[in-house]
């Protein structure tokens, strides 16, 4: 099996950021990768598992070494409903009035 810590030092330079720029990011302590690093641990637990795989958008199976996993038509590792999730979130009140409209949501 790969390295957990090779496998995200992998994925942050695909993404174009550092260890400590996607620690930042993605709320999970720089320590924790340090100890990774090391070899102090093997693996990480559950809650950064499930940051880094929305941070990098792919399962927590791919940090496990399982490269091949199954991912959703856009490949991401998101579905489509996942990504339309997030844009709502993000949108504007005046934009969340016309998306209303539009599918008829009072």
């Amino acid at each position: 099996m790969e390295n957990m810590y090779n496998i995200i030092e992998e994925l942050c330079s695909t993404k174009g950021v550092n260890i400590t720029q996607m620690c930042q990011e993605a709320a999970i302590p720089r320590a924790t990768l340090t100890e990774l690093k090391k070899g102090r641990t093997q693996t990480l637990g559950p809650k950064n598992l499930q940051k880094l795989s929305t941070y990098f958008e792919v399962p927590m199976e791919y940090f496990l070494g399982n490269k091949k996993t199954p991912t959703p038509e856009n490949g991401s590792g998101r579905s489509d409903i996942d990504d339309l999730i997030e844009l709502i979130k993000q949108a504007d009140d005046q934009t969340l009035e016309l998306i209303r409209r539009v599918v008829g949501y009072k």
